[in-house]
């Protein structure tokens, strides 16, 4: 009983013996800053209504998914290559989205991945998080309109070679 309680309560268990947080020990440093990234995502999708979310990465796409309200939100994966490595490559591709505006959610500073494939670039900001000393989480927004498809001189959307 003792240790279930050490366990679920193990910040406060930490912080009471004097131990300071880092990745090493922290059990739940995957989901740390996530609620908060969620929070600001949420406001990018009130500012933004009928925008749907774009992420390249599983791990983004899953946690916003989660933390962003109202929920369920409306996301799409980058997948380029058309191959299926994760859950949302196969569910929420965006070679079968209408055009439409994207919210383009990545830890890369700039959009340069996916920005030509778009008509039209609007930086949205920045989002920074840093929950001890060793532990940060950055998020960048942009927005983007005008799907051109994943071939752009071909103005369709199928998968590149």
């Amino acid at each position: 009983m003792v240790a279930a309680v050490v366990i679920t309560n193990y910040e406060a268990t930490a912080q009471m013996l004097g131990v300071t947080l880092n990745r090493k020990i922290d059990p739940a440093v995957r989901t740390r800053s996530w609620d908060a990234a969620g929070v600001w995502a949420s406001s990018l999708a009130r500012d933004f209504p009928g925008d749907a979310f774009l992420f390249d990465e599983r791990h983004t796409f899953t946690a916003l998914s989660y933390y962003t309200r109202p929920h369920p939100m409306s996301a799409r994966m980058w997948n380029p290559r058309g191959g299926v490595s994760n859950h949302f490559e196969m569910t929420a591709s965006l070679k079968d989205a209408t055009p439409q505006s994207f919210i383009y959610v990545t830890k890369q500073p700039n959009a340069d991945a996916v920005s030509a494939f778009f008509l039209a670039e609007q930086p949205l900001g920045r989002w920074h998080k840093q929950s001890y000393p060793g532990h940060d989480l950055a998020l960048y927004a942009f927005r983007l309109t005008g799907f051109r498809g994943y071939n752009p001189g071909q103005g369709n959307a199928s998968p590149l070679p």
